[in-house]
């Protein structure tokens, strides 16, 4: 009798740890980060500068919550340092201050993408911080950054397998309107805005880059 209750005791362990690990298995993912520029001669005939490209990438997984910036705001330090310099750091500082929080679950980074060019990473993305970002400078620019911002991979249950955005945003912190102005801080920075004049804006353009966001796993 202790034999068979000992063994019906080990079958409902059993199925227990097998449904724990798939519900955490099921709230864990990974999705594939891949940052496109179709930035070059033919796309943009009259706006395709010396050493043209993007900056290395900085991508997070987030809590709908959580915002890198908005148009309503002025710059982050670290947003101001990446949209002016295209430097990850502070920026990746600010960042890991929302994952010690649990505001967010992984960040990644990229090298720098020559244009026309491709950089790709993996990224962990969580039930609870589903939610994606990420920002890239353009350069060379005053202050000019494509970014995606707070895209939800999680929807009605279920994981979306493939996504694409990308927006052109103005930092607001440097004087200028073409690649090469003089940089020259703004005396009173404006909020970041999306980009609508300069080079990069006329009927003669495409698209600049592409961000793709896929699930692998």
């Amino acid at each position: 009798m202790m034999f068979k209750k000992l063994y019906i005791l080990l079958i409902v362990l059993s199925v227990t740890f097998a449904a724990c690990s798939k519900e955490n298995a099921g709230n864990k993912v990974v999705y594939r980060v891949t940052l496109e520029s179709q930035w070059s001669a033919d796309t943009y005939p009259d706006a395709f500068p010396n050493e043209a490209g993007l900056s290395p990438f900085l991508a997070f997984s987030h809590a709908d919550y959580i915002e890198l910036f908005n148009t309503e705001s002025l710059a982050s330090p670290g947003l101001k340092a990446m949209a002016e310099n295209g430097s990850i750091n502070p920026l990746d500082q600010e960042v890991q201050q929302f994952i010690d929080a649990g505001n967010a679950a992984d960040l990644v980074t990229s090298t720098r993408i020559s244009s026309p060019g491709i950089a790709t990473t993996e990224l962990t993305v969580t039930q609870e911080s589903s939610t994606v970002s990420l920002v890239s400078k353009i350069t060379p620019s005053p202050d000019w950054f494509i970014a995606t911002k707070n895209i939800q991979l999680y929807e009605d249950g279920e994981w979306v397998d493939k996504i694409e955005s990308v927006t052109i945003f103005d930092a607001g912190t440097i004087v200028g309107s073409d690649f090469y102005a003089p940089s020259t801080p703004r005396t009173t920075p404006n909020e970041v805005s999306e980009l609508t004049i300069g080079p990069l804006i006329s009927e003669n353009t495409s698209i600049l880059a592409t961000v793709r966001f896929e699930r692998v796993e």
